[in-house]
């Protein structure tokens, strides 16, 4: 359950729900899972700190909260809000790329089935001055971008009473004698800005992971109106896994974001990838980079250092070869970050195991069985086998 200050304590109504796990998932998906880093930045400032085990915590908390009427209340704390907060940013985020991209209209859909639930239409024609217009319900298709966005602040509204969350900065300057008594007066809790979310261990972090998707509907990357068909899966081209190398997701994860109508996915990622593609063949310095990425020039040069090490892995001579050059790049990245403990160690296993899924990812687009590349596991040195040969054996 969620408590909106005064108001009656909630969970979401199913379809405030489904628009909601819509915006999760992605959210979630963007911030990470298995310490890798964290590409995609917000506007609140607070959610931008957290680590990202912090932040799937936090976002886990919420959720269970908002869709499980079993949970007890817990304290709206700055964290807890910022997080409700970057969900339904993230949801505006989301359809003003459809817009922009002239993409599906499957979120706008979906926001306009949850004003329907909540009668939003009859409620603010029915206190309408006099003489106004009445509001209309849109077509899913509008362009509106501010329309839109401002029927996500209105949803939003039914769950954060105030962005409190948003003044930490400001109590920052204030002596310790004012800053209580300005709480006191604006009702914000004494500790509501430092309360902070459970930093999970990699194992906590997967048994998140493992309850968020369990809170989550089993379809929420494939949601759409009733009155839109779902188009069928699109199939991974090479743009794609390099997409999914560079901003570190398993080949089966991404894939399963194509064919929705996600730009994302489908179009900004690897349109990102064909950009470094021809930034490395043409030789452009990082400033140039930074600048048709649109990101700053510091992370433009990482980007260039993955889009090399994500060629080895995608256009390795086969999935055996593939595996070894993700395997290579995973130990590097370990050893060079310090493998000096048990959680160090765990995290390069957790690595491994995810090229492991990229292995069979690559194994079943090509109906191959694992024994097929049984040699290729397991030379030694620099020799390169193109194939197996039953012969050599």
């Amino acid at each position: 359950m969620w408590s909106n200050l005064d108001e009656p304590e909630m969970t979401l109504p199913p379809k405030h729900a489904r628009v909601f796990c819509a915006a999760l998932g992605y959210l979630s998906d963007q911030v990470g899972w298995d310490e890798q880093e964290d590409w995609w930045h917000y506007d609140s400032s607070l959610f931008d700190r957290l680590t990202q085990g912090q932040k799937q915590s936090v976002l886990l908390e919420v959720t269970r909260a908002l869709l499980d009427e079993r949970v007890a209340v817990p304290p709206v704390t700055a964290a807890r809000a910022a997080a409700v907060a970057q969900v339904y940013q993230t949801m505006e985020e989301l359809i003003t790329a459809d817009i922009e991209t002239e993409g599906d209209s499957w979120m706008r859909a979906l926001l306009l089935d949850a004003m329907d639930e909540a009668n939003y239409w009859e409620n603010v024609n029915a206190t309408r001055p006099l003489g106004e217009p009445p509001t209309v319900r849109p077509s899913p298709d509008s362009p509106d971008i501010d329309m839109w966005a401002f029927l996500v602040e209105v949803l939003s509204d039914t769950v954060l009473a105030d962005r409190d969350f948003e003044l930490e900065a400001a109590f920052g300057d204030l002596d310790p004698e004012k800053t209580a008594e300005v709480k006191r007066m604006m009702s914000i809790a004494p500790d509501y800005f430092t309360q902070v979310p459970e930093d999970p261990t990699p194992e906590r972090l997967e048994k998140i992971h493992r309850e968020l998707l369990d809170l989550l509907p089993d379809d929420r990357d494939r949601i759409v109106s009733l009155s839109e068909p779902e188009e069928p899966g699109a199939v991974m081209d090479r743009y794609h896994l390099l997409a999914a190398e560079i901003f570190a997701y398993s080949f089966a994860n991404y894939e399963d974001h194509l064919g929705i109508g996600n730009t994302r996915y489908e179009a900004l990622m690897p349109d990102d990838a064909r950009t470094l593609e021809r930034a490395e063949h043409e030789r452009w310095p990082v400033e140039k980079v930074a600048r048709e990425l649109d990101v700053p020039v510091e992370e433009a040069a990482t980007l260039q250092r993955r889009f090399l090490r994500a060629r080895d892995v995608v256009d390795a001579k086969n999935p055996a070869e593939s595996f070894r050059w993700g395997v290579r790049h995973s130990v590097e990245r370990a050893v060079a970050e310090g493998l000096r403990d048990e959680a160090s160690i765990e995290r390069l296993v957790m690595q491994i195991c995810y090229r492991a899924a990229d292995l069979a990812f690559l194994l079943d687009r090509e109906g191959t069985p694992l024994s097929r590349y049984s040699w290729q596991l397991r030379r030694e040195g620099d020799v390169e086998v193109d194939s197996f040969d039953e012969e050599d054996f």
